[in-house]
């Protein structure tokens, strides 16, 4: 996720000093900072929405959700339900309704039977959910103002696509999933994976169903409802598609024309092919800068003018590369959980770096990265806190660890290891992890794996904060 201060990343967050707030192990797991434990592992689920109302910000769904049980005896789900989604039925595949009842932020349905271990549980939530607007999903009035047509986007991370469907709403668990979403015929939908489906109603609305294969976190299904227009591009028959205002569509192949490129050099660094069915990138009104949703990327609405281009567009040499790396390091393999963000973030940004220097020369490269050092420097608050840290209220609290100090680690460990071993650890940790979800230790494992190298202690010094700390691994 790369939000504007990010973009600037560092220097946005020079703030005056101030102490790290120690925190009670009750707080920090009521905060989600530890991976949370769960009794199912949820296998796919089907979001069926349509009914959008702008003036009460609401919908009507429908979540078919199917789980695989991992305790012998599961007689109750629970799953994240936002207090704004009220339930009116809950029916399993045989057509027995189920008891459910809702306790905050949380549903709990009841199966007919306790689900025997590995045995495999199926029903349908139909449910009417009025938004929090900017929660989760955000509905748009043109308000009278040029450039801005009325739409809807989600936003997942961390985690809020929960107050628009009931899922399991966690980074640690990963699901395929179908979305249909009926809505008027001006309207585009854009969501991830493949479109399979684009039907015409009698009543002037049409059925868009998209399909996402293989796993991903539910904190990036992404739903895009907008009058935008598709330009379609492809990389090695990959479809590479950019949604955009009609008004727009003269300077998007501009902007958006690299990706093809950077597809191609990501694919070469990691050794690792793009992994998705396709790629699309989406503008949308009053976003915060771009969220990486697995295969289909939104992005803010500000595409850069002539002049911009003179000075090389941030959106072209920042926004677009990181978002575009986390299909690999976020969405392909996903920190298990937001102490380990910087797994996410990091590499997105180190990649931002690796792109610049392939696309404009090793100088500029070093020039950002000198940028970005001073700017984290400025920051004594930030000095502290380890990468891997636990004692915060908000995943990226102390985001320019995560971010520009997450970059600069990599780049040194590719100092230190050279350019032919770091790659093939950033394979091997990709191909070993495919479709999982990993903390710090799994890179850790995989570099060693990989090159024969004990990491241990740089981990340690640059990481995980021990050095600093006086603390050291037992037995070290």
């Amino acid at each position: 996720m790369r939000s504007l201060l990010g973009c600037a990343l560092l220097a946005a967050l020079a703030a005056p000093s101030a102490p790290v707030a120690a925190q009670s192990n009750a707080e920090r797991v009521a905060n989600d900072s530890y991976t949370r434990s769960h009794d199912y592992d949820l296998v796919h689920q089907r979001i069926e929405v349509r009914n959008f109302d702008w003036d009460s910000t609401s919908l009507d769904g429908r979540v078919t959700t199917t789980l695989v049980a991992l305790r012998p005896g599961l007689d109750s789900v629970i799953l994240d339900a936002g207090r704004g989604l009220a339930v009116t039925r809950v029916v399993d595949a045989r057509g027995t309704i189920l008891k459910s009842a809702a306790h905050g932020d949380t549903l709990v349905v009841y199966p007919a039977r306790p689900v025997a271990f590995h045995d495999t549980l199926r029903f349908a939530i139909d449910y009417h959910a009025r938004i929090d607007n900017g929660r989760g999903l955000t509905f748009i009035e043109p308000e009278g103002r040029e450039h801005r047509p009325q739409q809807i986007w989600s936003q997942g991370e961390d985690e809020n696509n929960h107050f628009w469907f009931p899922t399991y709403d966690f980074p640690n668990d990963k699901m395929t999933w179908e979305l249909a979403a009926t809505v008027p015929r001006q309207y585009s939908v854009v969501s991830n994976g493949r479109l399979v489906a684009d039907r015409r109603n009698p009543d002037g609305t049409h059925t868009v169903t998209w399909r996402q294969d293989p796993r991903s976190a539910t904190y990036l299904v992404s739903l895009i409802v907008a009058p935008v227009i598709r330009l379609a591009d492809t990389w090695r028959g990959v479809p590479v598609d950019y949604y955009v205002y009609r008004a727009d569509s003269s300077r998007a192949r501009r902007l958006f024309g690299v990706t093809p490129d950077m597809m191609e050099v990501y694919s070469r660094l990691t050794g690792v092919r793009y992994p998705w069915a396709k790629y699309a990138q989406t503008t949308v009104a009053d976003f915060f800068g771009g969220m990486e949703n697995v295969s289909a990327t939104t992005l803010i609405d500000w595409l850069p003018d002539e002049r911009a281009y003179l000075d090389r567009p941030w959106y072209q040499w920042i926004l677009i590369p990181h978002e575009l790396a986390h299909q690999w390091f976020g969405d392909l393999v996903t920190c298990k959980d937001w102490a380990n963000l910087w797994l996410n973030e990091g590499f997105a940004t180190y990649f931002e770096t690796l792109w610049e220097e392939h696309q404009y020369g090793a100088d500029e490269a070093a020039y950002s990265l000198w940028q970005n050092r001073n700017s984290w420097m400025n920051n004594q608050r930030l000095y502290p806190v380890p990468m891997v840290n636990r004692n915060f209220k908000d995943a990226t609290e102390y985001a320019g660890n995560i971010y520009g100090k997450g970059g600069w680690v990599l780049h040194m460990l590719r100092q230190q290891l050279g350019d032919a071993e770091f790659y093939r650890a950033m394979k091997h940790y990709l191909e070993t992890n495919r479709g999982q979800n990993v903390v710090t230790a799994d890179l850790v494992k995989a570099i060693e794996q990989a090159t024969a190298t004990n990491v241990d202690q740089f981990f340690d010094q640059w990481v995980n904060g021990l050095e600093q700390s006086g603390q050291h691994r037992p037995g070290v």
